[in-house]
């Protein structure tokens, strides 16, 4: 009797193993893995649908009166309701009493097409008025109203905190000789006190790029 050996199955020689780098990868991301690891990297690069829209722009004007002065307004705003963000800064410069500076930042949560709820801090500081630097931080309520598509009043009450550090004019000079003018002057503190506003204002468009 014969044997017929072509029909004997060959054996296969066992494939290599894996090396231990590829498959420590291999137990760390599988496909499954891999695949959600690729599309958080391509969600985190894309821009994000719907992303918050920031505007700003700078004005100047003239203050008129005893303090009389140029002043240079910048700001930043995002106004996608129901929360929006201002950030907006201020600098004017006078050429007798002094210089004065504020920035402030302002979030407001609208509760419909007229009301909403507001805080505000701000930092600044007025040489007219003796005032090194003054922290405020207040939260309140507001209202507006809109006669006209190109037109907007506005109301606004609020209470708060203010902190106010006033210019010592014997920093420098406290301890020269007896009876010079800053000898034996206490020196000048903070002062912290509440604070209470009321505020009214309107705005319209005149054209495309002016404003009043």
């Amino acid at each position: 009797m014969t044997t017929d050996r072509s029909r004997r199955p060959i054996p296969h020689a066992p494939s290599a193993p894996p090396s231990a780098p590829h498959a420590a990868a291999r137990a760390r991301f599988p496909n499954a893995h891999r695949a959600a690891l690729a599309a958080a990297l391509a969600a985190a690069i894309a821009p994000l649908p719907g992303a918050a829209e920031w505007r700003g722009g700078v004005d100047g004007g003239v203050d008129v009166g005893d303090d009389t002065g140029t002043r240079v307004h910048a700001w930043l705003a995002e106004d996608e309701r129901p929360l929006t963000h201002r950030i907006d800064a201020d600098w004017t410069r006078r050429a007798d009493t002094g210089n004065a500076w504020s920035i402030g930042y302002v979030p407001r949560r609208h509760f419909g097409r007229r009301a909403y709820g507001f805080a505000e801090t701000r930092l600044g500081g007025e040489a007219a008025l003796g005032i090194d630097t003054e922290a405020r931080a207040l939260v309140g309520v507001g209202a507006t109203l809109s006669p006209a598509p190109a037109a907007r009043l506005f109301a606004e009450i609020g209470a708060g905190v203010v902190r106010t550090d006033l210019d010592d004019p014997c920093e420098d000079a406290r301890t020269v000789a007896p009876g010079a003018p800053c000898f034996g002057a206490p020196a000048v503190e903070a002062e912290t006190s509440g604070l209470g506003t009321l505020r009214a204002g309107a705005s319209a468009t005149l054209a495309e790029r002016v404003g009043l």
